[in-house]
């Protein structure tokens, strides 16, 4: 889960933030 997240929040949001902590900065 945390990995197909990442990839998405990488590629939706150019992954700065995401790239580390995506669940984090989505779920907050």
């Amino acid at each position: 889960m945390g990995k197909q997240c990442e990839v998405c929040g990488k590629k939706a949001q150019v992954g700065n933030l995401v790239s580390h902590s995506n669940i984090k900065t989505k779920r907050r």
